[in-house]
């Protein structure tokens, strides 16, 4: 489980003094705990210019026994993705992987440094020993499959083809693991290695990158790159489950009487979730079966019984305290996505549709709503900034979309009150919103 705990668990605070304790017998330092690096104002308000601040750069070359290097690397990730930008996240999270990876084969050569390892511990292997190189190389996938979410949430945040570039560029060569040891998965030298690959999470990450590539250039090409790798993850229950989960009870798996066949779908639930990931497995794949459809822009991409609602029924009732998915996936995270891909969407439909039908435009806005409403301002300025922005755009073509001529003056849509308020407090938002980031008093009027 090291790559779970490293990757998603936080962990306890405590001062570099606090960070171990000393076991005499064998003289070896043993971690309660890690130093963490947080952010202050004065960083937070010097994020572009200093994109790694020099706490932090302090603290990581510090050789601090019980330093976590990864985890310290996704605060400062997080960081980008709350106040900064792409071009800071870039910078930021290219200096921490460089004493990442100091010991690790670079990515290009990933897949060549295995298949040697494999060949020459082949000795090792027939005696049903862990051959020690290869199970080496396997934590260093763990690093590539960290660094390749990183990536990747930063170019879905930010829309970004370079970072997504990066996160492609480390899931290729994560990919050696699971494709040279899922053949060998029962044999003795490899039963230990096999459970640390988390093929399921690689694989979440393969479809989400394939569909944020589809959406960044809509090409056919990559659209339908996108359809085979998401339908590869696909099972035929999943859909079924999906719709039914959570309806018996407060596990996935609990299916309430009254749907048909109840008994037997939650007891192939049961039996499929041995490794205690199908929630995640079917969510993730529904998921991204849902921004596809979007992107794809499906008919069926919304509606009561589209993939997009039954997900946002499923990331809402992981909301709640202990329903959510393995590994601490936030899924308030997924539901913005979402809410923006389907605002997206819809967004589109009014371009096509033009002045025929004000529903797409009604749906646009209230998705925009619904996630910038999920998001505090001032614990994610930068993603506040840019969804309030999409909304006051849609909300300013109102104008040109619906002539007087067709509505009564006071049924037009641009005449809502609730509207129109909801316009004035994302315009003062924007306006005061670099002050809320550096935790300023209000200006003087």
């Amino acid at each position: 489980m090291r790559f779970f705990l490293s990757l998603i668990l936080p962990l306890a605070v405590c001062s570099p003094s606090l960070a171990s304790a000393q076991n005499d017998d064998e003289n070896q330092t043993v971690c309660v705990g890690t130093p963490q690096w947080r952010p202050t104002l004065a960083e937070g308000v010097a994020i572009e210019a200093a994109p790694v601040p020099s706490a932090f750069r302090g603290l990581y070359e510090s050789r601090e026994p019980c330093l976590e290097y990864r985890y310290n690397a996704q605060l400062l990730a997080e960081w980008h993705l709350r106040f900064g930008s792409e071009r800071s996240f870039a910078a930021g999270l290219a200096y921490a992987e460089r004493n990442l990876l100091r010991r690790d084969p670079p990515p290009a050569g990933f897949r060549a440094a295995v298949h040697r390892a494999w060949r020459d511990e082949q000795p090792v292997i027939a005696r049903g020993e862990e051959p020690p190189r290869l199970d080496a190389l396997m934590e260093a996938r763990e690093r590539y499959v960290f660094l390749a979410t990183l990536y990747l949430r930063a170019a879905e945040e930010f829309s970004d083809r370079a970072l997504l570039d990066k996160a492609e560029t480390y899931l290729r060569a994560a990919a050696v693991g699971p494709e040279l040891l899922t053949p060998v998965r029962e044999e003795p030298a490899f039963r230990s290695i096999y459970p640390n690959l988390h093929i399921y999470l690689a694989d979440d990450l393969e479809m989400r990158a394939a569909v944020l590539r589809a959406a960044l250039t809509r090409a056919p090409a990559d659209i339908a790159r996108a359809e085979s790798v998401v339908q590869a993850s696909d099972r035929p229950f999943f859909r079924p489950l999906a719709e039914r989960a959570f309806s018996g009870g407060n596990d996935f798996c609990d299916i309430g009487s009254g749907y048909g066949q109840a008994e037997q779908l939650e007891e192939s639930c049961r039996a499929a979730d041995e490794s205690n990931d199908l929630q995640a497995r079917v969510v993730n794949q529904l998921l991204s079966r849902a921004m596809l459809d979007l992107v794809a822009d499906k008919e069926e991409a919304t509606g009561p019984d589209s993939a997009g609602d039954i997900a946002l029924r499923l990331l809402d009732l992981e909301r709640l305290p202990d329903r959510g998915r393995c590994c601490g996936r936030p899924p308030v995270d997924d539901i913005v996505r979402l809410r923006i891909a389907r605002a997206q969407y819809f967004s589109r439909r009014l371009m096509i549709d033009g002045r025929s039908s004000d529903q797409n435009w009604h749906s646009a806005l209230t998705d925009l709503e619904a996630a910038e409403r999920l998001i505090p301002p001032y614990e994610a300025p930068t993603r506040t900034r840019r969804i309030a922005r999409a909304w006051l755009a849609l909300w300013g073509r109102g104008g040109s979309l619906f002539s007087r001529e067709a509505y009564d003056d006071r049924d037009l849509p641009t005449n809502a009150p609730v509207r129109q308020r909801y316009a004035s407090y994302l315009r003062h938002l924007l306006a005061d919103l670099e002050t809320i980031t550096a935790g300023l008093p209000p200006r003087a009027n």
